[in-house]
């Protein structure tokens, strides 16, 4: 039973996905590259426009590619994310990757030689948001609905944020420790963002091919 609306039908409601989230954007970029519309082994910063992953001492002898993206081994800071309350401002996806205010995390850098060794970043995959993004012309919610979830038959599940109308009336309310609810904005969508009813299906092997992490 949902603690605030008292709706004892917990498949009728929006839950929040967080670090399963992540597979969703990863079909999309799959497609591109079965299509040859992208190269996972290509410098990340070919594909992105809006914005640029700074170079530094840790990229001269390798460029951050898709492939260290997704295999959390690009070298690049930002764990995770606290996310924005209702009362404060949300920033852009890239105050964001820019850790600038009104963004309450440091800024998306390459700090350790990419390849090297397994750091699991959002910060990571925020910058393939961005990609996508910048690919698509479209903005990300919009992407996953076309290229995912729609596909898939996933019509209960979202990335759109805040939620309105009828998905927000539907959406289950998560606590914080204090009891007080957790009503937080996640402009990093691909690790925070998505939202989903519990039957609403779909499974990444049903489209998802295999990504190769070769040299």
């Amino acid at each position: 039973m949902d603690e605030a609306t008292k709706d004892p039908s917990l498949t009728k409601l929006f839950f929040r996905q967080v670090q399963s989230a992540n597979r969703w954007p990863l079909m999309d970029l799959l497609k591109f590259q079965k299509r040859e519309k992208i190269d996972v082994n290509e410098n990340v910063n070919t594909y992105l426009k809006t914005w640029k992953l700074p170079d530094n001492e840790f990229t001269k002898a390798k460029k951050v590619a898709l492939k260290h993206l997704l295999s959390h081994t690009g070298g690049l800071t930002v764990h995770g994310f606290l996310g924005y309350s209702p009362d404060l401002p949300v920033p852009t996806l890239v105050q964001v990757l820019d850790g600038t205010p009104p963004a309450n995390s440091p800024p998306i850098r390459v700090d350790k030689a990419p390849r090297n060794r397994f750091s699991l970043s959002g910060g990571g995959y925020t910058i393939m948001q961005q990609m996508l993004i910048d690919i698509e012309g479209k903005p990300f919610p919009s992407i996953l609905k076309e290229k995912v979830l729609e596909p898939l038959g996933m019509n209960n599940s979202t990335y759109e944020q805040p939620l309105q109308g009828e998905q927000l009336k539907m959406a289950a309310t998560g606590y914080l420790p204090d009891g007080n609810d957790d009503q937080r904005q996640a402009p990093h969508l691909p690790r925070d963002g998505r939202r989903r009813f519990v039957d609403d299906g779909g499974r990444p092997g049903q489209i998802c091919p295999s990504i190769s992490n070769k040299p």
